[in-house]
Formats: structure tokens, sequence, C-alpha cells
């Protein structure tokens, strides 16, 4: 489900915020002063794409709509309960949630919130039994072994709510919501983007839990692509297995058939070379091709030979979609860091040189070159295909030349995952020389009171 234009109406009671979205260009820029809500905008979209009801109850803001390109949309209606006369000092206001669905405009469906308490809907017993890696710290707190990141029952049931009964899902969500939230994937790049909560050590027993710490993002994203090349080198092996124990029946098979001509195999073998190159210098394959020198390739070498480059084909064919992303990726990079090197790595990820080829950590890259490399990976290798992708302030620690840039670059990593962004920033070179992208948040119109003041 692709989004086309986001309504925001009554945030901090004050704003109403349209915003239509550029599905052409894949681009949207939401501009205002501090204060107009472009945060809190891009964070409520978040929420409504996870059903994370905690961020929906608590932002302020009456009416939030999300329309599609298929003529659905989808309104989340917040209303706070009247404060009672018997009410206590201190007592939180009672906020409910009502979420609409409409097919060209005409209401299809409308769900309540239910008002029920996280331990009526949950209790800590199912906790322990269907939600895994999560250790009771509290009469009501659980802590994620993996991540370190802390829960409470409301946030167990949004965050896990797929592990739970359907009993329980079905207090959450219907079945209509839930397929929105399925099919809407939303990616959320915001501020603070360097640090992240990680344990010491992996996965870890019950009896050897540590506490968590914060680690450089950097870090985790290294040891995130070591895990996607690793997946893809196992996938190639697996495939190759299979294609080499029916390689002898199928030259056999071929052997009937009309070879190809030496001119068209020797030009497909030399295709091979090159894709091999682009893998190797990739760091993914060190292997080396089949060499065949022309002019010596008889009707029967003709025949297998092309068998064989069907096969290799096909192999090196499972790569292409990680090796376009990582030839994006470095290709980003390595046209804005200055005086260090990068280099694919299928045992540490992405590795950075020095100007005299010495080892860099990844900590100590620059803070605008951790905020550059983070938002790069994320958009290539942390979102879903066709995801709307929020990014807040991405002119952080960047300096103007990478900022002139970013558009450019942001285009052609949105161009691959088929994805549209919307940007939330103060910088006029973020805009740079496309304020056709550009979405004014405004101000409420005064009254003609306030204007004669």
């Amino acid at each position: 489900m692709k989004a086309t234009k986001i309504d925001v109406f009554g945030l901090f009671g004050t704003f109403d915020h349209p915003i239509p979205l550029s599905t052409t260009d894949r681009i949207t820029i939401i501009h205002a002063p501090n204060g107009y809500g472009k945060t809190a905008v891009l964070r409520l979209v978040n929420a409504f794409s996870r059903l994370r009801y905690s961020v929906l109850e608590e932002t302020e803001y009456q009416r939030l709509s999300v329309s599609f390109d298929d003529g659905r949309s989808v309104e989340v209606c917040r209303t706070v309960a009247q404060t009672s006369g018997t009410a206590r000092p201190g007592d939180e206001p009672t906020v409910h949630l009502k979420f609409k669905q409409y097919y060209h405009g005409t209401l299809k469906n409308e769900w309540d919130r239910p008002d029920i308490s996280p331990s009526e809907a949950l209790t800590p017993i199912q906790v322990g039994r269907f939600v895994p890696n999560l250790d009771r710290v509290g009469p009501r707190i659980w802590r994620s072994y993996e991540t370190g990141r802390t829960y409470g029952l409301d946030e167990i049931l949004e965050e896990f709510a797929d592990q739970l009964p359907e009993k329980i899902r079905d207090l959450q969500r219907p079945r209509w919501l839930a397929d929105i939230g399925q099919n809407f994937s939303v990616h959320l790049v915001e501020t603070q983007r360097l640090l992240t909560l990680e344990a010491e050590t992996g996965v870890r027993s019950h009896s050897a839990r540590a506490e968590p710490q914060l680690v450089p993002v950097v870090r985790t994203y290294a040891e995130h692509l070591r895990t996607l090349i690793r997946t893809a080198l196992t996938d190639y092996a697996v495939f190759s297995q299979s294609l080499d124990r029916t390689f002898p029946n199928r030259v056999l098979q071929n052997l009937k058939l009309p070879a190809m001509r030496e001119a068209e195999i020797l030009a497909k073998l030399n295709q091979l070379e090159q894709a091999r190159e682009r893998l190797r210098q990739s760091g993914f394959l060190e292997e080396e091709g089949a060499l065949v020198e022309p002019g010596r390739l008889g009707t029967t070498a003709r025949r297998v030979l092309a068998v064989y480059v069907d096969d290799v084909q096909k192999k090196l064919a499972r790569f292409d979609d990680l090796l376009s992303r990582v030839e994006i990726f470095t290709r980003v990079l390595s046209s804005h860091f200055q005086f260090k090197s990068i280099a694919i790595s299928k045992d540490e990820g992405f590795v950075f040189r020095d100007k005299d080829g010495k080892p860099l950590a990844l900590e100590l890259l620059s803070s605008g070159e951790q905020h550059e490399l983070v938002m790069t990976y994320e958009l290539l290798f942390r979102t879903r295909t066709g995801s709307l992708i929020l990014i807040d302030e991405p002119e952080i620690s960047l300096h103007i030349e990478w900022q002139l840039t970013f558009l450019k670059d942001l285009a052609q990593m949105l161009e691959k995952t088929k994805s549209i962004a919307v940007i939330s920033t103060h910088s006029p070179q973020i805009v740079n020389d496309r304020p056709d992208l550009m979405v004014r948040l405004k101000a409420p119109e005064r009254s003609d009171e306030h204007q004669s003041i």
C-alpha cells in the first residue's frame, strides 16, 4: 500500500497539517519553524503503522488520516474524556481512540479500541508463555535478552501482538486494521540515530544476563551486513549444489539440441567474468571463472558450455539484489568521505581504512560520517521494499556540501527500494534546487481581533 496523503488535525490543539505526498518524485519535504509539529507528525504516522497505541494516545491531536493509492483511507480519532467531579488530583485523563476505514470516501469499517487495562488483556503468566526472550525484572516490567529494552504490559501488547493468541490480538486490533498494518510499511529515521541499546553478549541464557549498554549503531550495522552477506553466500552454495547435482543429465539432454554459436558463448562468458569481478570488488566472492580460448570450441563443447553459462548466470543472480544495494552504499559513502576508503568484507561487514591503508575503528568516524553511514544503511538495508520512509532532520552533523547532494543520493536509494520518503528539515541546503517538493506547515489563521492587535 502506497500512502498518498497525510492529514493531522488539532495537533497540540493548534495546528491542522494537510500533507500531500509526491509519489512521482518519491520525496516530500515538510518545512516549518520549530514547534509546528514536524517531528510529531512523523512519529504519529510511524505509530499508526505499528499500532503503537501509547504514542497515539499520548500525543495531543484530534484526528490523523492516512490516504492510500487504492482509494482507501484510515482515520484515527482521539478524544479525551472530561474529568468527572469525583476525579482525584493526579488522575490521568481517559483517552479514547476510534479507527475508521473509508473506501473512496465511503465509511466501510470502524473500531473503538476497548477501554481495557493491559492486565485484563494479558497476564504476566501469559507473557512468559507466549513471548520468548523476555526477562521479568519487576511486577509488570520485562526486559529483552537481546536488546536490553524494557517493556510494560501495554508495550508488550503492541510490540509482540503477532505472537499472542488470537483472542488477545482481537482486543488490540480487528483483522481489517491488522491487514493494513501488515501491508503499510513505515520506517522512521529519528534524530538520535548513532547509539543503540545492545547487550554485551548476543543471546544469553537465563543465568548469564548482562546489563545492556549503549553501543555505536555503525558497529551493529557492520555486523548486520556481515550476516546478510553470509546468508547470501549460504544461499548461493545451496543453490549451486542443487544445480551441480543435475548438471550431467542436463548436459546430456542439451547434446540433442542445436549448438549455440561460439561468439555468443564467448560473449556470455565475458559477461559472467564481469559479474564475478563486481562480486570480488564487493568482497562477496574470490573464485575465478572458467578460461576458454576462442577458436577451439567444437559442437559438443559449445553444447556443454551453454549449460554451464546458464547455470552460472542463475547462481550469480542470487547476489543481484544485495550486490546492487552494496554498490550504492559504497558509492555514496566514497563520494563523501575524505582521506578514508570503505571496503565490504564477508567477515566484518564493512571496514574503513585511512589514507595510509590502516584500519579505522568504526566508532572513531566523525559524527557527520556516522550520521551519513547510518542513514544510508537504513535506507538500503533496514527497510522493506515499498516502504514509506520518514527522516527527521537529515542535516544533523552533515557538511553543507553533503546536504546539497542529499536529495540526489536519496533518490537513488528510493528508486532501488521502490519506496517514498517524507523529510522533516530546517535546511535550505537539503531542499537545494527542489522547492517544488516542499510542503510548508502553516500556522492557524488569526482572527480579525488578533490581526487588529
